[in-house]
């Protein structure tokens, strides 16, 4: 689900790989079941284009540091950095 635009900026999906099925085939759950959870996460994950970023999360450490640095590019777009430093920006700009 994306992050409301006031909150973050940007949708994000992570899609889930083969990973995924093996840990919903071993949960012993019934094949119905992992049907129906295997057809939730295709519906999901067929709104990529929806998204402004699209993690693959084959490898958890490599999805975790992509997400802090969609964190980061948020943190450091411009109005965010024109509003958290307004007067440092004001004052190197003002001419003595």
């Amino acid at each position: 689900m994306a992050a409301p635009a006031s909150t973050f900026g940007a949708g994000v999906i992570v899609i889930v790989t083969a990973v995924l099925v093996a840990v919903v085939v071993v949960r012993q759950d019934s094949e119905d079941v992992i049907r129906q959870r295997l057809d939730a996460a295709r519906e999901e994950m067929s709104h990529y284009g929806e998204f402004d970023y699209v993690i693959v999360n084959e490898d958890f450490e490599t999805a975790v540091t992509e997400m802090c640095s969609i964190f980061t590019a948020s943190r450091l777009r411009k109005d965010a950095q024109v509003a958290r430093h307004s007067r440092l920006i004001t004052s190197l700009l003002v001419d003595d």
